[in-house]
């Protein structure tokens, strides 16, 4: 029965190894916890394959030990009291600590088409794809600005220039005669999700007022 248990263990993690872009067999440790089993059982799983024994009991891991009569790699899980540091870990043994490796998430490049409405050497501006009126476009710096309090003084005809292009977008769309409303959200209490400077043009539509909130 536990040969079975284990066999299947180990073809689930070949599954979710073969499911997950660049993961290797070695990554996966698998420790046999035996807390509770007795010697006989141990036996009978390293016998199956299972070489790495986890016990989070010191007392009971030494019993073990002393009648054990396999080659393994023992593992102390959870936390060690410092009372039973001692008989876990002698003076001439050796102890490693593994951290592992950072992993570098694995970027994948893909094309998000986009339907421009206005373009220059500054800015760029584009319908958004998840529009809330009519006309929704979003009208972007070519250079970043996190938000408007990053915009020094040297480039700050930059936001003339953004006003520049909403009034060429709002007279070529037609909605300049209506009117259109400007949002540019700054900073985490302004609703900023993006960061990068963007402001958003809204039209086509009767926009409702802000209200106060009740005191």
């Amino acid at each position: 029965m536990i040969k079975e248990n284990l066999k299947t263990v180990q073809e689930h993690i070949k599954e979710s190894i073969a499911k997950r872009h660049n993961a290797a067999s070695e990554d996966v440790l698998l420790v046999a916890v035996t807390k509770n089993h007795d010697v006989a059982s141990m036996q009978e799983a390293i016998d199956a394959g299972a070489n790495v024994i986890g016990e989070n009991r010191v007392q009971e891991a030494l019993q073990k030990h002393e009648t054990l009569n396999r080659d393994v790699t023992w593992h102390l899980i959870g936390h060690l009291q410092t009372n039973k540091a001692k008989y876990a870990v002698k003076e001439d043994d050796s102890v490693v600590i593994e951290i592992p490796a950072p992993k570098l998430l694995e970027v994948i490049p893909q094309d998000i088409p986009i339907d421009i409405v206005y373009e220059d050497d500054k800015v760029l501006a584009f319908n958004d794809r998840n529009p809330v009126a009519p006309y929704h476009i979003l009208v972007v710096p070519k250079k970043h600005y996190e938000s408007i309090l990053d915009v020094n003084a040297e480039d700050m005809d930059i936001m003339s220039h953004i006003h520049k292009v909403i009034n060429i977008i709002a007279n070529e769309k037609g909605f300049a005669q209506n009117g259109f409303r400007i949002i540019n959200n700054c900073g985490e209490d302004g609703g900023q999700e993006v960061k990068h400077i963007h402001y958003h043009v809204l039209a086509g539509k009767k926009l409702p007022n802000y209200e106060a909130e009740e005191k």
